[in-house]
């Protein structure tokens, strides 16, 4: 499976044997911190895997973190190459395009 971002005028692909995709609410927590997402992330969406990739810059600024409502995360996994497994953090904003093998489009998140 292929995951396509856009950033600015640059397309990015990562590829990976399996790829989820998920969105996590931040609108019920009047005030988050990167410390108390990545607990988040840790409980609710890959408890295995605890490199996370900032892709946006929403972590690096507290301010813009408190302003998100949501945020989109990628968990990469290669099978039992568990050091090759990674989880991109998106804002919610973020388009993410989900391919199949051949590059055409699975999923629009």
């Amino acid at each position: 499976m292929i995951l396509q971002i856009s950033k600015g005028n640059k397309k990015i692909y990562q590829e990976a044997e399996s790829i989820s995709l998920s969105k996590v609410d931040l609108s019920e927590m009047p005030k988050i911190s990167k410390d108390d997402l990545l607990e988040v992330l840790n409980l609710e969406v890959n408890p295995e895997n605890k490199m996370y990739f900032d892709m946006d810059g929403v972590m690096s600024d507290e301010e813009r973190l408190n302003a998100e409502k949501a945020v989109k995360v990628a968990v990469l996994l290669d099978g039992e190459i568990s050091h090759n497994n990674k989880t991109l953090i998106f804002s919610g904003n973020t388009t993410i395009y989900l391919l199949n093998s051949n590059g055409k489009t699975i999923q629009r998140f």
